[in-house]
């Protein structure tokens, strides 16, 4: 029988966060980060489709992502 696989990999995850903070993470601060990082990945998408769909492009360009960016950053900030 397969084991199931993670949705990520999470030592991974928690060595790169410890590299760069320096500090030791929580139980489940990786979860929470990981969470937030997939929340603001489909918001910019969103928004980015929403600017070249209003651009009358058929698929969404590196630069709808920057014209998104601001927005969605400003959501995420507070």
């Amino acid at each position: 029988m397969a084991t199931a696989r993670r949705p990520y990999p999470r030592t991974r995850l928690r060595r790169i966060i410890k590299a760069h903070s320096g500090l030791k993470l929580s139980k489940n601060a990786d979860v929470l980060i990981y969470l937030n990082y997939t929340m603001f990945m489909n918001a910019l998408v969103r928004e980015a489709a929403i600017h070249a769909r209003q651009a009358g492009e058929r698929s969404f360009t590196p630069r709808n992502i920057m014209k998104a960016l601001p927005d969605v950053l400003a959501r995420f900030k507070g």
